[in-house]
Formats: structure tokens, sequence, C-alpha cells
């Protein structure tokens, strides 16, 4: 039987104790030949010696567990490299791909799954000994979390939301090396059905699919490089491009290219496509301000044209473009409005916008308020656990923005929206807030003893993990990780004054799957070991 050589880097010996007792173990062909507690040793062993696994710890004191990897790359070889960390998902993604990692665990990891992932890894090294992590594999890698990377790309370049850096390395990952370049806005519009019949069929929402399935298709395969979001009945497009010299032919160009996406989209079913074009501009935390541009001219009552760009709204009248103001300070009042949860100081608020703007050209103005009104939606998104555009179409409040007759009905529509939005921000803040954090208590009070993790706690409360985790924080001054190992040591020390327990069936019934993690919890939050806990409360003292 061939042996497999495992080293494992972490800083905490308690740890490196348990993952190699815990997998030589539980896999026989398993052997760990070395340890390393800093960033440092773990480089000279890389430098001396070689292994056909590595477990390492992100963070480590002085050298990081990163990078020393990084360091050591050309020496790794075929070294299947496991990150052993508390790092999300997205930052993993970063990381893999920087030194190449076979795969990652969160802390504290799960037996049943170091196993499986240790039995794996030598399989896949059976089948590739002589042979190194090739482009392909690479390739592959990269598709796997293609997904994931583009939605933070486009969340920092529609929204402005997310680090700039990790960004840019994302897109370098995706072979695109410009920051620079647009956002272009493509809207489906299906075929409507008979009269009488509900307007979202089955068949309708299955042509939706299709539409923006070849939409997207096409649009991937006339673009040379692209990054691709899907909203409702939208895809939204970076598009990647360097300096360029003569903004008109550029236009041109990214217009007659678009005309032939939708040409050759529109064939495929009965929809009808358009799209708006936001400028040009040089450096990724701009971008969001091309995707406004490319909102205001996809919906513009200016144009009735399937292709707009944001330049053409202005065409025929230079002075057009100093009417457009930002209202930022306008914006800042409105938004301190709606979360005050006021009705008269939004009233006041609004009131300011339309007296201020009066005489600014009532399309302008439109435009204006529609980007006013995304603007908040982006800034109160993480106030709704299920997330912004459940509870807001874009394309739909645009349509009824344009549709608004005459000022006064633009700011009756414009008063609705903002206190129809006050009102659900204030709801889930309040009372519904409330009842989450008490479900997610009381889940937790009647599950410690179970291997919880906060994904099990939110899918009870029907949210996502970052919602829960925010409002956790905000309802009871503490952290999840923290309120859960509060309940389980005050559990810890009944149990171990009430029964004689081994550590190792105690760690099981308060949800650890490794005593020496168990251990290190119990002494860091009574300050003693759990025998020592045992001995004071016998004779009073605990």
């Amino acid at each position: 039987m061939a042996m497999y050589r495992m080293l494992i880097a972490d800083d905490e010996e308690i740890e490196r104790k348990a993952l190699k007792m815990m997998l030589e173990d539980g896999v026989p062909e398993l052997k760990v030949t070395a340890e390393a507690e800093n960033g440092i040793t773990l480089l000279k062993l890389l430098k001396e010696q070689t292994f056909d696994i590595l477990i390492v710890d992100i963070e480590m004191p002085g050298l990081s567990g990163l990078e020393a990897l990084q360091l050591a790359l050309d020496d790794l070889g075929n070294t299947k490299i496991i990150l052993y960390t508390a790092y999300s998902q997205f930052d993993y993604a970063q990381v893999a791909v920087r030194c190449h990692a076979y795969d990652y665990v969160l802390k504290p990891a799960r037996r049943e799954k170091m196993i499986t992932l240790i039995e794996k890894c030598i399989r896949d090294l059976e089948n590739e000994r002589s042979h190194s992590m090739n482009s392909q594999q690479l390739k592959d890698v990269i598709k796997k979390i293609r997904p994931m990377l583009s939605e933070e790309i486009m969340a920092y370049l529609c929204e402005g939301v997310g680090d700039r850096e990790k960004v840019l390395m994302y897109l370098q990952t995706l072979g695109i090396m410009e920051e620079g370049g647009c956002i272009v806005t493509f809207a489906v519009q299906t075929a409507p059905q008979d009269a009488g019949q509900p307007q979202e069929t089955l068949l309708q929402m299955a042509g939706l699919r299709k539409a923006l399935h070849d939409l997207r298709e096409e649009t991937v395969n006339i673009m040379d490089k692209v990054v691709i979001r899907i909203r409702r009945n939208e895809i939204i497009c970076f598009i990647p491009m360097r300096d360029i010299k003569n903004e008109y032919q550029n236009r041109i160009r990214i217009i007659d290219r678009i005309n032939v996406i939708l040409h050759k989209a529109e064939r495929n079913g009965n929809v009808t496509l358009s799209a708006g074009i936001g400028c040009f501009y040089e450096k990724a935390d701009q971008m969001p301000v091309s995707y406004k541009e490319s909102i205001s001219a996809l919906h513009s009552a200016k144009s009735r044209l399937p292709i707009c760009h944001y330049k053409d709204l202005f065409s025929g009248n230079p002075n057009a473009a100093l009417q457009v103001k930002t209202m930022e300070k306008e914006k800042k009042q409105l938004l301190e409005a709606v979360k005050n949860g006021g009705r008269e100081e939004l009233g006041r608020a609004i009131d300011l916008i339309f007296s201020r703007y009066k005489d600014v050209e009532r399309s302008l103005l439109n435009d204006r308020i529609i980007e006013m009104l995304m603007d908040s939606l982006q800034e109160l998104a993480d106030y709704f656990p299920e997330g912004i555009n459940s509870k807001y179409n874009i394309s739909q409040l645009c349509t009824e923005c344009i549709e608004c007759r005459h000022v006064l009905e633009l700011k009756k529509w414009c008063t609705s929206v903002m206190t129809g939005l006050m009102e659900e921000l204030h709801k889930d803040r309040g009372m519904e807030g409330n009842d989450i954090i008490d479900r997610a208590m009381k889940y937790m009070d009647d599950n410690y003893m179970k291997d919880l993790s906060l994904e099990d706690v939110a899918e009870v409360c029907d949210v996502s993990i970052y919602y829960l985790s925010r409002l956790f924080k905000e309802k009871t001054n503490e952290n999840y990780s923290t309120y859960l190992t509060r309940i389980r040591m005050e559990a810890a020390k009944k149990l171990v004054v009430k029964y004689n327990y081994s550590i190792k069936v105690l760690a099981e019934k308060l949800g650890f799957h490794n005593p020496g993690y168990f251990c290190k919890v119990f002494k860091n939050y009574t300050g003693c070991t759990v025998s020592e806990w045992k001995s004071k409360s016998m004779t009073g003292k605990g």
C-alpha cells in the first residue's frame, strides 16, 4: 500500500495534533511527516522536503500561510493544498486561484468531511501522481468559480459594493486586463398573452428564460470579453475597453456590435429587445456611474429606439447636460427620512427636490428621479433579508416613472414609492426582525448539541446568512458564534458537574467533533480546564 506524506501547518498545536490523530486514524495510507507552527517553518519545510498533501492555515503569525505558499509555489509540483481557514467562499476564490488550492475547509473541521476530502485527494493523486496541475485543470477551476466571481465583479461595478483590488484580481483571473470600459443594460420584453390570460404564464416565463439565454450567448460570442449579470428580465454587461482616443467612433462601434447582438437574439424567439449604453470610464470605481447612465438610456422618455447611448439623450441641446444635477444633498436628506421613518420628514425632502428642480425639463427630471431611487435602493439593500430585487423591479419602476404625464403625477408617484420603501424597511427592522432573532435563538437553544452552522440557522429562519448575521449583532449586541459558544459552555459547566462523562463524550454532546478544540474553548470561556472546573464545583468554589 502506497503511503502519502502530509504536512500540517497551524499556529495552534492542539489543532495540529487533533488533525494528525483524526486523519491518520481515519486514512490508513496517510502519514503526517511534518508539522509547522508558523509561515517561516512551513516555507523551510517546503524547500527541504516534498509532500503529497498540505493542510495550511492561511492566517499564522509573522509570515502567513498564504505568503509561504506563494513563495514556495514553484517547488510544490503536484502537491495538493487544502486551505484550513475561516475565510468566506469569495475569499477562497481569490486565494484558490493564487496558490492552486485543491480545496478549503472551514474551522472547526468535521471528521467525516475531512476524511472524505483526504480520500478523494489521494484518489486524484493516484491518477495524476507524475503530473503537475496543468492549464486545463486551472481552466476548470476558473469555470467552476466564474459565476461567483462575476457576481462579485458586477456588484462592485454596478453598485460600488466590494473591494476594488479584489475585483481587479478577479477580472484578471477571467482574462480581462482592462479596468476601464462601459456598462450596457439589455431588456427583454416577451410578447403579451391572449386577452383574458394571466400576464405571467408558464409559457411566457419559459420564453423569457430562453430569450435571456440566447441574448447572453450572443453577447458572449460577439463581444471579445464581457462580464454578465442577469436580473429578472435584464442582462447587465461590463464591456472592458482600453483608453479610447475617438469617443464618437468608439460609441458608434459599440452601437453597431450591440445592434448585431439584438438582431441575432431576436430572430430566435418572439421577443422585443432593447439596450441602454453608459459612457466609457477609465477606472473600475467609476463604473456605477456608467451603470446608472445605461439605465437612464434604456428607459428614457426621450428615446424610443431599441438602442440608446446615454450621450444621445443630450444631442441637439449642448446645455442639457448642465441641467442634470446629481441631487447628492437632496438624496442624502431623502435617505435620512426613510431611515428615520418619519412621514413628514419624507414629505419635506420630496417637496424640496421638486421645488428645486421645477425648471428642469421633465424627461430629464424623470431620469434623475429614477437614478435617485436606484441609489436609494442600493444604499438600503442590506436591510432586506431576501434581497432588494425581490421587492422592487427597476424596469417596472422606470416604466411607471416615464408614464407620469406631468410633474404633479411624478411627485405623487415618487412619494408613493418612497413611502412604501420606508414602510418595508421599518417592518423588517421592527417586529419581523425581533421574530427572526427569537426564532434563531430558540433553534440554537434547542439544537446547540448538534454540529450547528450559521447556514443551518438562516435556513430555519428563511433569511440569508448575511442578513441574519447583521440582524443578530444589531438585536443582541453579540455575534452568532459568540452566542452559540456561550450557550454551549453554560451547558458544559452543568454537565461537567452532574455527570462523569469523558472529554470525548462531553464534546460530542455539546456539538464538538474535536475534543481538543472543545477543551480549548472551555478553558478560554471559564479560565480553567474541565477537571479544574469539576474540582472547584465540588468544593463550592466554581
